[in-house]
Order: C-alpha cells, then structure tokens, then sequence
C-alpha cells in the first residue's frame, strides 16, 4: 500500500505542473503583438577637412653624418740629418699657417756641399773659358796655313807655265811639289785640331752644364733643411723630436687643414632621385658627368645640451660612386666651406663661444632639395594606410590614391601628378568609423 501510494502522489504531481505549464503557455500567446516602431533617416556624420596646398619650396628631409678633415697632410723630411730647431707650434693640438717653419734641420754639410760644387762649377767654366781662347787661335793658325798652302800652289805653277824645259831642273819642280804637299799636311793637321778642339768644349759645356744642375739640387737640398708648413691647419701628430736624426722621408708632423671639412653620410635612393631632379645651372651637360649631381645646399646641425649650433654647406658629389652593399644607401660627402663660421641658437641667456665644426663630431644634415616635379602639402592625419585619402566633393566621400614623397609628423609631402589629388581638394583629417564611398558627410563647422 505503501509502494502504491508513492507512485499515486508523483504522478499527480506531474500533471500539475503539465496542466500549469499548458495554461501558461495560451496566456502569453492569447496576448497582442508590438506595434512596430517607424525607421528614422540615420544622421550625417561630422567630418573635419583641410585643403590641399601647393608646396613649392621643394622637400627638406634630414639624414645622420660625421664630420671628417678634409685632407690630412703628412709633412716629410727631404733630406736627411739631425733636427737641430724645432718649432714651438709643432706641437699636437697647436693651429700652425701656411709656409710657417716647423723644423731645421742642421744645414752645415748641405752648405759645405753647395760651396764645392759652386768652386766645381767655377773651374768648368774657366777650362771652357780657356778652350774658347785655344780654338780661336787654332783658327787663326788655318788660316796662315792655307796662304802658306797658296803660296806654294803658286810657286808650283809658276814652273808649270815655263814652256822652256831648260830653264829649270827636275829637282827643283820636285821640291817645289814636296813644300805644296807638306804645306796641305800641316793645313790638314790644324783642321783636325781645331775639331778635336770643338769635341773638347762640347764635352766642356756638358760638364758646365752637369756642375751648374748639381750645384742648383745642393742648393735645393739646403732650402729643404727648413722645413714649412704646406698648408694652414691644426698638428694632429708630431713623431719627432728636436736632437733626433731624421731619414729623407721621415714624417715629422701631421696636419689637418681647418680651412674646409667634410661630413660623410648616406642617402636612400628615393632622397638621391630628388637630388638628380634638381634645376642645374651654370653646368656642363650632365651625361657628360653621369657620377655627378647638382649641388645642393645644406644646414649641418650639431645639438648640445640646451645649444643648437648650425653650419652651412653643400651636398655636391659621391663618396665613392657606389652604392652601400650592406645598407643599399648611396654614401656622399657634404663641404663645409667656413668650418669656424658658426650659427648658435640657445634659450639661455649666457654668451658662447661658437666652436668650429671639428673632425668626429656625429651631426644631423638638414637637405634642402629642389626637385622639378609638382608637390602637394596636405595634413598627415589625412593619409590613410595603404597610400589613400578620403575627399569631400559635394558633401560625399571619395577614396583617391596618393604617393607621398616625404611626411612629417603635421604635414606630408605628395607628389602631384594630375591624375589623382588636386591642389584645392578638400581631404578628411578626422577618424572615419567606417568609410565608404559615395558616402553622404557633413563638413565640420559648415551650417
């Protein structure tokens, strides 16, 4: 009985809540539907525009260099021996001009040397002086041996025109022919003196001429003894001491010239295609010179704490004429021309002493390009990634690809080819939700 009543109370349990369940149900559905609501026009959305500029003061970009001397001289010695003087500027770090003295060496046996040779020289000339006097009077004595030689000539004809052969021997026509004969050999004789005599003086004038070129190295060799800057600059090294013996070509200082530097840097490829663009005035046409390109200036930039110093110079050819294998930038070489003439901009009011732009100093080239090609200045925020920009034309929403050349971050730089973007559109700087095109906008700030 037990057992039966269980199952009673559970089955009746379960039609209840089926019972309630079903009654639930047609309630809920014998009830009526929403009314439904109007669909209203979606607003405008609010964009904010700028208009596009036309650039034309070229495109400014900035690249990373270091500044190098423009040439470094090794100062040699010349000529050999002890440094007897040694100039107090040929010191490292001392700034030294152009043909100042920086040693001496001791010129005694160079001095002795010109003197002998100047005595050398001396007795040359006299012997040529003497052989002079010698053929003059070799000639002269030709001469009267040519009218001795005519005398005979005619004492000789005069027996030949006798036409009487008893008037004369034999023997006397024979010595009169042996005097003619003897007096062509002494003729013949000093003619062959006087040439040996010219051979003589030629080989004179050679050792003239040999003693007078070794009399002007010795006296080149003693003016070498000083030995003088060759160019205006600051001593980088000075391997020699005074009292030390120096060898003909030993280095006795290094200069670096200060009257021009030089700042190594590198340029990409897009930089150097507004470089080759550039106007070139006053120059040879350039596939003449395919390594060069036009000069460009720059505005070399050397920050320091609160200072700004600023130099000026040009970006005018290759260093090398290569392209970086590793980097795949062109390297190039920046001239400043005045290195000691220096611009400083400081918020401070203390007064500084402008430096010059020194060797090893790592400095920012602000290039000032001018490639002929149109260019466009509209704001960064405009361009959209991929390369695009959303136009508002008649208060709709227009996609237009863009190349940008160079960006900052307020303004980008495009190039205006004519095709797309106009100087005048008007371009979206505000954040787009989901832009489409043909859009309907609203400009921000118009009623």
């Amino acid at each position: 009985m037990w057992r039966w009543g269980g199952v009673i109370v559970r089955t009746v349990v379960s039609v209840a809540i089926l019972s309630g369940s079903v009654g639930v149900f047609f309630a809920l559905g014998s009830g009526r539907a929403p009314r439904a609501s109007t669909p209203t026009a979606a607003p405008k959305p609010m964009v904010e525009v700028a208009a596009v500029q036309r650039h034309e003061r070229g495109i400014d970009f900035e690249v990373d260099g270091v500044v190098i001397p423009f040439r470094e001289v090794e100062v040699p010695a010349e000529v050999a021996g002890r440094i007897a003087v040694r100039s107090e500027s040929c010191r490292i770090g001392h700034t030294v001009k152009r043909d100042e003295l920086l040693v001496k060496i001791d010129p005694q046996d160079y001095d002795l040397e010109v003197r002998r040779l100047d005595e050398q020289k001396k007795q040359a000339e006299a012997e040529r002086f003497e052989l002079n006097v010698e053929i003059e009077a070799q000639k002269r004595q030709i001469e009267l041996a040519r009218e001795d030689l005519t005398i005979k000539k005619r004492e000789v004809g005069r027996y030949k025109r006798i036409e009487s052969p008893g008037v004369y021997s034999q023997a006397e026509l024979d010595e009169s022919l042996l005097k003619e004969l003897q007096s062509r050999d002494a003729l013949q004789t000093e003619i062959d003196q006087l040439e040996l005599l010219e051979a003589r003086r030629e080989r004179l004038d050679s050792a003239c001429e040999l003693a007078a070129r070794q009399l002007e190295k010795a006296r080149l060799d003693l003016s070498r003894t000083e030995i003088r800057s060759p160019i205006g600059g600051v001593i980088t090294q000075e391997p020699i001491e005074q009292g030390c013996y120096v060898q003909r070509g030993g280095i006795v200082a290094v200069i670096q010239d200060t009257s021009c530097m030089e700042i190594r840097c590198s340029l990409q490829m897009k930089e150097m295609h507004w470089l080759w663009q550039s106007p070139e005035e006053g120059e040879a046409d350039r596939t003449e010179h395919p390594y060069r390109f036009p000069a460009t200036p720059v505005t070399v930039v050397y920050d320091m704490e609160s200072a700004r110093f600023q130099w000026e110079g040009v970006l005018q050819y290759y260093d090398g004429g290569k392209v970086d294998e590793r980097t795949r930038m062109v390297p190039c070489r920046v001239r400043v021309g005045e290195p000691s003439r220096v611009q400083v901009e400081s918020p401070t009011s203390t007064t500084l002493n402008p430096p010059a732009l020194m060797a090893g100093l790592f400095v920012t080239v602000e290039v000032h390009s001018r490639p002929k090609v149109p260019l466009l200045r509209l704001p960064e925020a405009a361009v959209q990634p991929g390369g695009t920009v959303w136009t508002v034309e008649e208060g709709r929403l227009h996609e237009l690809p863009v190349r940008v050349a160079y960006a900052t971050p307020e303004n980008a730089i495009a190039y205006g080819d004519g095709k797309g973007l106009a100087a005048g559109d008007l371009v979206v700087v505000s954040p787009l939700a989901v832009p489409t095109e043909n859009a309907p906008v609203s400009i921000l700030g118009e009623e």
